[in-house]
């Protein structure tokens, strides 16, 4: 399942933070609405296009 969150910061600033960034816990499923923590697995890495430029963000 993925979860979109807005960081608020710039894709540059998001892709120099890399896997630094603020990443939210989630302790309630948004499927069932369960009050249980969310295990995280690590990142995988993806491209993200801004114009000309291109990032490789977690």
């Amino acid at each position: 399942m993925v979860i979109a969150y807005n960081f608020n910061i710039s894709l540059e600033d998001y892709a120099a933070r890399g896997i630094n960034n603020a990443f939210p816990r989630i302790n309630r499923c948004p499927h069932c609405r369960g009050m249980v923590n969310l295990l995280r697995h690590g990142f995988y890495w993806r491209n993200a296009i801004e114009g000309e430029k291109l990032y490789r963000i977690p």
